[in-house]
This record gives structure tokens, sequence and C-alpha cells, in this order.
């Protein structure tokens, strides 16, 4: 209407929310405009505010491998862990006749 400003025909507080939060999957999400209320118009959401939030895929982090240093020998049977090490190859290795000799391969998100 003539003469007519945000100002003087509206009440109430623009807001805009998404049902997306921190925890969403990745996908698209609405953006929804409310809160906002004038007696001579009536507001409606435009179609593409349906999908106007794009949330992407983020980045894994780089899996550092956990290296452990059996070369510690007792008697020729590995007997203990003597260093482990996070991100390169320790030195050394232990391979012994018998059953259990391997202790495990592990990673790390750190």
């Amino acid at each position: 209407m003539p003469g007519d400003t945000l100002a003087n025909s509206t009440s109430g507080t623009l807001t805009w929310t998404t049902p997306a939060s921190a925890l969403s999957q990745p996908g698209q999400y609405p953006i929804n405009g409310g809160a906002l209320m004038a007696s001579n118009y009536v507001f409606t959401q435009a179609p593409a505010n349906a999908t106007a939030l794009s949330l992407q895929p983020g980045t894994q982090p780089d899996i550092l491998p956990i290296t452990i240093d059996r070369a510690a020998m007792d008697g020729g049977q590995c007997s203990r862990a003597s260093a482990i090490s996070m991100g390169s190859q320790a030195s050394g290795s232990c391979s012994a006749a018998g059953a259990n000799t391997h202790h495990g391969d592990f990673a790390s998100v750190n």
C-alpha cells in the first residue's frame, strides 16, 4: 500500500530458522522465515527456501598408524613392547615361532 514501510506496517521480529544442526547429516534443509506479522499482508515462503541450506560432508581427519616396536626380546620371544610411536614406523620388529606373536594393529583418529 502507498506509504507502507516495514516499520509502520509490520509487527514482530523477523526470524530465520532451520531444522539443521551441527549434528545433521549432509543434505539440503529448509530455511524458514517467521514471526513477522502484518494486518494487510500475507507472508509466504519462497519455494526455493525449502532447499536453501545445503550441508556438505565434512573432511575426515588423518588417521595416523600406531606402531609398537616389539624388538624387545626375552629368550627369542616377544616379551613386551619397548616403544610405541604414532604417525611413523617404529624401528625393529620381532617374530618368534609359536602362537599369538601378533599383538595387533591400531589406528588413531588424533
